[in-house]
């Protein structure tokens, strides 16, 4: 049972972590960043 909550978190923290990112490179990408441009049109 314990280790279950451990994983949850971790995948919840997880989740959490890359739509902080995303929101972080959607943010740049609309403000005009260049570097931000950059990792986006590379990714794509």
């Amino acid at each position: 049972m314990h280790r279950k909550v451990i994983l949850r978190g971790d995948i919840i923290d997880f989740f959490h972590r890359a739509n902080i990112q995303n929101m972080q490179m959607i943010l740049g990408f609309v403000e005009g960043d260049e570097a931000v441009i950059k990792q986006v049109n590379q990714r794509a």
